[in-house]
């Protein structure tokens, strides 16, 4: 079943135009085929009834009984210096169940914040393609560009991976009973060790994941999915 985002809610539907209109002909949906529409952190099931030049109407039929994460996970991700790369970190956030992703931008980063700035809207995009594609109800909630020195939050445990001496293996750390997690992941190269001493400083235990060195996407995408996963009562 193809997910997607109307224009408003009538009394008992939804109204589509636009690109979602234009996805729904690419896809060949016909009158009379369920269709799934994401509102208001619900995703309803409709049965298209009417499609013209300028809008389809889908009538409600019931609601999806969706997945939703135990915990909040807050992914704080060094922006990688190819920002094509970013593109596969939203995505997989998304389709993930990380609550926040915060970009970061540390020593060995992509460091210009106001083109960051300027890619959101295109990762805003990325985030609600993913939300279709994975039946996630709720966006994922894009924060930044911050510099590390201004990181705080009060989530219950906070950890940071860091391939160092000195680094906790992940497997080792207790994550049940925690609802909330922070997951500070590098750029290529990893985070300094100045900069892992500063987020210790703020409350972040330094952690490792037991493989072969892994790009900062892999290793963004593996250690939050570990927490998604694994915490939680």
């Amino acid at each position: 079943m193809y997910t997607f985002f109307p224009e408003r809610k009538l009394k008992d539907g939804f109204v589509i135009r636009g690109g979602e209109l234009k996805h729904l002909r690419v896809r060949r949906i016909r009158i009379g085929e369920e269709i799934g529409v994401i509102h208001e952190g619900r995703i309803f099931r409709c049965i298209l009834e009417e499609v013209s030049r300028e809008s389809a109407f889908c009538r409600i039929i019931g609601e999806l009984d969706i997945w939703r994460p135990r915990v909040k996970v807050s992914l704080i991700q060094s922006v990688t210096a190819d920002l094509k790369t970013m593109d596969l970190i939203v995505q997989k956030a998304t389709e993930i169940g990380i609550s926040e992703l915060t970009l970061l931008i540390s020593e060995r980063s992509f460091q210009k914040a106001e083109v960051i700035e300027k890619r959101k809207d295109r990762w805003s995009r990325i985030i609600r393609e993913a939300m279709k594609q994975s039946n996630r109800p709720e966006p994922l909630d894009l924060r930044g560009p911050v510099y590390i020195d201004s990181i705080s939050g009060d989530e219950e445990l906070k950890l940071v991976f860091h391939r160092d001496t000195g680094s906790e293996d992940v497997s080792e750390v207790n994550v049940k009973g925690f609802r909330s997690f922070a997951v500070a992941v590098g750029p290529e190269g990893g985070f300094t060790d100045q900069e892992v001493e500063i987020l210790k400083n703020k409350g972040f235990l330094p952690v490792r994941i037991n493989t072969y060195i892994l790009r900062s996407e892999t290793a963004a995408i593996v250690a939050a999915g570990l927490i998604v996963s694994l915490g939680g009562p």
